[in-house]
């Protein structure tokens, strides 16, 4: 990954993580942006969350604000484009608490 991949996702995340934050809507408040993956060509952004409110409406509630943060990133980020974004919840927390359940039971 080159220096500006990660020069960008940094920027990318802090900003999105700014506007989630500032959110009206309690859904996206409730956000926490744990990673960005954007391809190398960065055309597609990968955003893994955690929440701890209902997933699907969470997700919902990002579909119906994407304009909203498209537009507010595109101001934020000096990008030609600004890439497709992908929310995808981040389910490594679930994992690392089982696999500790694990390593106490042995």
């Amino acid at each position: 990954m080159s220096i500006s991949v990660n020069r960008i996702e940094s920027t990318f995340k802090k900003e999105l993580s700014y506007i989630l934050e500032n959110a009206k809507n309690d859904h996206l408040k409730a956000m926490t942006i744990t990673d960005i993956d954007l391809t190398s060509q960065k055309e597609y952004a990968r955003v893994y969350f955690m929440t701890h409110k209902n997933v699907e409406k969470t997700l919902k509630e990002v579909k119906r604000s994407m304009a909203y943060i498209n537009k507010v990133l595109s101001s934020k980020l000096s990008l030609k484009r600004l890439p497709r974004i992908e929310f995808i919840l981040d389910t490594s927390y679930e994992y690392g608490k089982e696999i500790e359940e694990k390593l106490k039971n042995i």
